[in-house]
This record gives C-alpha cells, structure tokens and sequence, in this order.
C-alpha cells in the first residue's frame, strides 16, 4: 500500500494491548470520565513501576530527568497506551468542532511528507 492509499486514522483507530481497532457501533464509546479513570489507572501503574524499580520519574523541575531510562518492554507499552489515552481525552474535551479542525491539519501535514 502506498502512502497515497493509506486511510488517515482517527483517534479511536489506533490499536494497543488495552483497546481494539474500530468500535462497532454496538460497543461502548470511550467517554471523558471513563478515559479519565483509564489514564488514572495506567498512571497509577507507571507510577508504581517507576518507584519500584527506582527510577526516577520526570517532572516540571529544572534538574528533572529527561527520558524515562530503564523502562521494561511492557511498561513501554503501558506508556504508550497512557498517551493514546490522554490523546483521546483531549479529543473528546475540544469536542467535535475543534477535534476535527486539528486532526485535518495533522493529516494534510502528514501527506506532505
């Protein structure tokens, strides 16, 4: 498949090990509170990692790590996910007019490559 044929993806296209590809219309819809409980839950998880395994998590301070350094292959992931979440949450919080506006510069940027 060329890059001319590829489909753009939506925020809900995305595949990982905590979501599925498309919903169908009969499955349930993320919602704000239920992508909120998701990144509460996923941040929770890297938090617990970071701390257990003693490394040290990135903050807003000048001297604060730049990368997450040590990172187990599944915790990669879960991070992964984590963003996705977040991604979506901020889709859903701009809402459908806004949402739009952004993802249609982002795919005509990316066609420009």
């Amino acid at each position: 498949m060329t890059d001319t044929q590829r489909q753009p993806r939506t925020p809900l296209s995305r595949t990982s090990s905590h979501t599925k590809a498309i919903p169908s219309q009969k499955e349930q819809q993320p919602t704000l509170n239920s992508l909120a409980a998701k990144i509460s839950s996923l941040s929770n998880e890297l938090s617990t990692y970071l701390s257990s395994n003693n490394i040290p998590a990135p903050t807003f301070a000048a001297d604060s790590p730049t990368s997450y350094a040590g990172l187990s292959h599944e915790m990669f992931m879960t991070r992964q996910v984590l963003l996705d979440a977040v991604q979506d949450l901020w889709y859903l919080a701009q809402g459908p007019s806004e949402s739009i506006f952004n993802y249609a510069h982002c795919v005509s940027l990316a066609n420009l490559k």
